[in-house]
């Protein structure tokens, strides 16, 4: 068992390779949300894996939303020892230390998932480059300019 002393957290730091799902989880265990915890191993505040109908962009705010509701009625106002830790896991959430990791992003990225959204950027940064509200582009199925844009709009060149 990881034994705190001095600054810095009161939870064992992140393992090398430990997936940022599980470590968020074992954290939330080590402070007795285990609710939380199974949330967080299931990706509830996953940056990259969390389930589609969960995922609103808003993950880490989730996060701190639950663990402050968790704490208001899991905890007993005269127990300032876990009301501590409760503070410092919401701190480390807002520093980042719950994000994913490169790793899991670049994993996310070579994703069937990834590469879709990445088609989705490249064409709203063209529409937004073009200056209209539609871009032709085969490549994604996109149709063409509404009626109302010319057709030098689909960047065909003239």
């Amino acid at each position: 068992m990881f034994e705190h002393s001095g600054p810095g957290p009161w939870w064992e730091p992140r393992r090398p390779g430990e997936d940022t799902a599980l470590y968020l989880g074992r954290v939330l265990d080590e402070l007795g949300a285990g609710q939380l915890a199974r949330r967080a191993r299931a990706r509830y505040y996953d940056d990259y894996r969390c389930p589609p109908d969960l995922d609103d962009g808003l993950n880490t705010l989730r996060l701190a939303r639950d663990l402050t509701s968790w704490a208001f009625c899991a905890v007993p106002g005269d127990d300032a020892a876990t009301r501590d830790r409760v503070d410092a896991v919401l701190a480390a959430v807002g520093a980042g230390e719950f994000d994913g990791t490169r790793e899991e992003a670049g994993a996310w990225l070579d994703s069937a998932e990834g590469q879709a959204t990445l088609r989705e950027l490249d064409l709203a940064a063209a529409r937004a480059v073009a200056g209209v509200r539609t871009v032709y582009w085969p490549a994604a199925g996109v149709a063409g300019p509404p009626d109302d844009q010319p057709e030098t709009a689909r960047g065909e060149q003239r």
